[in-house]
Formats: structure tokens, sequence, C-alpha cells
């Protein structure tokens, strides 16, 4: 018997509450797993993967010789897509299909039982890590989480090669049984940055990326002026703050990270919000805040439909503006809910063929006061 190991990458795909579900239904969900990730790796241009199956997942090995960034980005990318379309025929319900995954590359040998090694081992600790679930209960938009071993981040991701963007990944704490003090990171698709996660350590950009300074995990916080500036995001240039979000005359601080979201109520980008005590300071109402954070998240899921040509870049151009125009109507200098929901309403005709944007811009709707259009 050879059990000499070879260098595979290493896909571990796991379905989100398949405990949950009845026999039948487990048995539905894992055929259509199973084609979808098929077309994944079709479309990524990857052949030759060997499967094996986990019950309510796949482990999948690619030849050594597959390139990685096809892994890490069109892989990725097709099967974020192919669930998608599936959750816009069952976006909840015992059908339903969300996944954690696990990305990691290393030696595995084969006996006559199947695959054997310790970096198999490692990839099957990754998937189930408690961060990775925190995070995908977290999104509950998304339909993919991953986790994406130090490893392929040193040599892939952190590179900045078209179609990875390192700026979307956090890295968080490994360990696990045999494992201690390692890193890994993670990614979910359609979000600028993970949810659901601890604020960053001011060392964490040490873990040897390229892009420390870009993330913000490496330099210290830094403050400014909130008057004059109120709502407006450090990434993106977009106001969504409304009238007495962060006070006059205060103080707000962030950090360095890019394309974060202001979150109403105290925070931006996972870091505390100090307030004024002046005109305005007064928190938003709870149901402002919600609506905000809608139309932050639709700026997520919008900017990644666009990248996965889900929305044609025409269609992508004016329902950005649409949303910067519902976020000015809702703020301090705006003109109300009813303006907003005009342009929600634009929105909603600009992407027709993206459910998932459907139902975001409806649940938006759905909070806003009625009023006067």
């Amino acid at each position: 018997m050879d059990l000499t190991p070879r260098h595979h990458p290493i896909v571990i795909l796991d379905i989100v509450g398949s405990g949950r579900r009845t026999d039948p239904d487990q048995s539905w969900l894992r055929e259509r797993l199973y084609a979808m990730t098929e077309r994944a790796l079709r479309t990524a241009g990857i052949e030759g993967a060997q499967t094996e199956d986990r019950g309510d997942g796949i482990l999948a090995l690619l030849p050594g010789g597959v390139p990685k960034t096809a892994l890490l980005g069109p892989f990725v990318d097709a099967l974020d897509a192919e669930l998608r379309a599936h959750a816009r025929l069952y976006r909840t319900g015992p059908r339903s299909l969300r996944l954690r995954a696990a990305l990691h590359a290393g030696e595995v040998a084969r006996d006559e039982r199947g695959w054997v090694g310790a970096d198999l081992n490692t990839a099957f600790r990754m998937v189930d890590l408690p961060a990775l679930r925190g995070t995908m209960e977290a999104a509950e938009r998304a339909v993919l989480a991953l986790a994406v071993s130090d490893v392929l981040y040193r040599a892939i991701v952190r590179h900045d090669h078209p179609g990875i963007d390192p700026t979307e990944y956090r890295d968080v704490p490994f360990s696990a049984k045999e494992i201690s003090g390692e890193r890994l990171w993670i990614r979910v698709p359609g979000y600028y940055e993970p949810p659901g996660l601890p604020a960053p350590e001011a060392a964490s950009g040490s873990a040897g990326s390229l892009d420390g300074e870009r993330r913000g995990t490496s330099g210290p916080a830094r403050s400014a002026s909130a008057e004059g500036a109120n709502g407006t995001t450090g990434g993106s240039g977009h106001t969504v703050g409304g009238s007495g979000n962060w006070g006059t005359g205060g103080t707000f601080t962030q950090r360095d990270s890019p394309g974060g979201v202001f979150a109403p109520g105290g925070t931006f980008n996972n870091s505390p919000v100090t307030t004024g005590t002046g005109a305005g300071s007064a928190p938003a109402s709870r149901e402002h805040e919600k609506t905000m954070r809608e139309i932050a998240d639709l700026r997520r899921e919008l900017a990644a439909a666009r990248r996965r040509r889900e929305v044609d870049a025409e269609s992508g151009e004016a329902a950005e503006e649409e949303l910067d125009t519902a976020e000015r109507e809702l703020g301090e200098h705006g003109r109300g809910p009813g303006r907003a929901r005009l342009a929600l309403r634009r929105f909603l005709g600009l992407v027709t063929g993206a459910g998932f944007l459907v139902a975001g811009a409806e649940r938006a709707l759905g909070m806003l006061p009625g009023g006067e259009e």
C-alpha cells in the first residue's frame, strides 16, 4: 500500500443546521450540494477533484497543480452564486441551504479506507471553529462563510490577486484539540468584513499580511471632530447617520479599516463611538437604526452582486445612487421617509433579477414609517 503523502488543496463543505432536517430533506439537500459543487468547480476551470461524502457535507481534494487563485476566487464566487440562486427558491424552511466552508492545503495520503493526514484533520477543525459558526449566525443574509488557513492567506490572499480582496478577511485565533496558538482567516461573500466577530486586536495585522495598514488592525484608533461630520463613514464616504446619531461638538473614534459601515447607536467598525452632549446627541430611534443597517447591508450585497455580474454595470450604478438618495433623505438634512421610500422603490425596479436584493429592499421599505410621498 502506497501511503506517500501528496500535496492537495483541501475543501470541506458543511451544511448549516443539517441535523434539524428530516432524512428525506437531508438526502435532497445533499444531492443539490453535490450538483452545485460540481458546477462551481467547472465554472472555475478545476478538473480532477476527488470527493468523499461526509453525511451533511463534502470533502473535496483537488489536484496539486490546481492554481489556488482559482479555488479562492472563481470557485468561491461560483459556489456563492449557486447558493444564492437556490435561496431565491428556498430562502427559509427545511430545503434552505447555507454552508460553512474550510479551505486549506497540505499533505494527504490514502489508505484502503480513505484519506488520512494531519493537514486534513486541521481542515475539519477549521470548519467547526466556534468563530466561524458565530459569523454564519450573525450574517443572516449570507449563504456561505469561509475559514481560510493561514497557509493559504500568506501564500495567496494577502498578495491581492485579481478577484481576491484581502480586506474582506478577518483573522481569528485558532485552537482546537491538538492545535493551539495559530490563526485562520474568515470571509463572508457579500460583506465588507465578516460580522459577529470581536473587535480586531491591535496587533492582528502582524500575522504576515501585506495589507495590515489597509485593514487598520495594526494601527491605533484615530479621532476626528464630529461637528460637521454627522453620520459620515470613514471608508465609503456615504452618510448614514440620522439626526442625533453622533451628536455635535463631541468626538468619535474609528479604526482605519476601509469600507466600514457605521452602525448607528454606538459603534463604527466594531469600535466604540463617543458622542457629544450638545444638540442632537439623543440616540436615533430603533426603527431608524434598523433601516440604516438594512440599507448598509444592501450596499454590501449590491457590490458583491456587481462583482458576480448578477446586476449589469448600468443598473448597478443607478441602484447605488438610489441607496445614496435613501440614506441622504433619512439623514439629518433629508426630507424624510417619503423620499427614501421612493428611492428604495426605484432601487427595487433596478435589481428585480437578484432575489436577495429584492428581499432586503422590501425589508427596508417595511421599516419606514408611513408618510406623505
